[in-house]
């Protein structure tokens, strides 16, 4: 049966849903998936396993995790444990991607959608930072029992500031390669999506992410499923979209931007990536 954000809503026209449950041995713990949604995890108490691609991932209380669409997953614990379930569509990340997509956990949750059929990362905060998301977490869930006037703004307002605070305090805690592979791209992805205007080729991203361009190109194209020059094409074929649509200024100008030497060259790359003109503005 469909698993689709929309049988888990509290108002239809805000796609963010917050949930809390208790895990452990009776619980059902079939494999189940997400349709359309993402979900962040928090684990606010116990300790338990997280089997996703394969693995049983020990998981405690203070583990932030990101499970996207498609990916089967399930949990199991002699104990109970409980967490925060955090149920993300699209059209809500739609609100800041343009400005977290600066942040390498950004990218790490939901820009790297690759990594997660190979690899499982949990993310940690301090415990000052961990406490400052449970209450905003206990806020959110009596805004919606609530129900009063200006409730979905809280609403609103809150997620946005649990989600901006992973994003910029959220760290990695892990030694083996493969992670080390992804917090490097994801440190990348970050610096693109911020200084895309930039010149940037092969040998200074690989300098950025302290490894051989060999490599660099590997891991790049495994974790994000492009190369690396194809991904910056397509980063700055985006933001000159954006700013297409929010800017006075001329399509030269908008092309220099972002990073573009020759506004022809950018006219013929967006019109292939896009199947449009970027003359369409007018």
């Amino acid at each position: 049966m469909p698993n689709q954000l929309k049988n888990h809503l509290r108002w239809k026209n805000l796609p963010i849903r917050i949930l809390k449950a208790k895990h452990g041995p009776a619980q059902n713990n079939s494999l189940h998936s997400h349709d359309d949604f993402y979900e962040l995890v928090l684990v606010e108490q116990g300790k338990g396993f997280h089997r996703i691609n394969k693995q049983n991932i020990p998981i405690e209380a203070g583990n932030i995790f990101c499970i996207p669409p498609g990916i089967p997953h399930n949990y199991n614990s002699n104990t109970i444990f409980t967490i925060y379930n955090v149920l993300i569509g699209k059209p809500f990340l739609d609100y800041f991607q343009h400005d977290l997509s600066g942040t390498d956990i950004y990218h790490l949750f939901f820009g790297m959608p690759y990594r997660h059929k190979n690899h499982f990362e949990c993310v940690h905060l301090t415990n000052q930072h961990f406490l400052q998301c449970i209450l905003i977490l206990e806020e959110i869930i009596q805004e919606e029992q609530l129900n009063h006037p200006g409730s979905r703004t809280a609403v609103l307002s809150n997620c946005m500031q649990l989600i901006l605070l992973i994003c910029r305090n959220g760290k990695i805690r892990s030694d083996d390669r493969v992670s080390m592979n992804i917090c490097q791209i994801s440190r990348v992805l970050a610096s693109l999506d911020e200084h895309f205007e930039k010149t940037w080729n092969l040998e200074s991203m690989a300098k950025y992410a302290h490894t051989s361009i060999s490599s660099f190109r590997q891991q790049f194209l495994a974790i994000t499923g492009e190369s690396p020059i194809q991904y910056l094409l397509h980063l700055r074929l985006n933001k000159a979209r954006a700013l297409l649509q929010l800017e006075q200024q001329n399509i030269s100008e908008i092309s220099r931007a972002c990073g573009f030497a020759s506004s022809n060259y950018f006219s013929r790359q967006f019109k292939r990536f896009f199947g449009f003109s970027p003359h369409y503005r007018k």
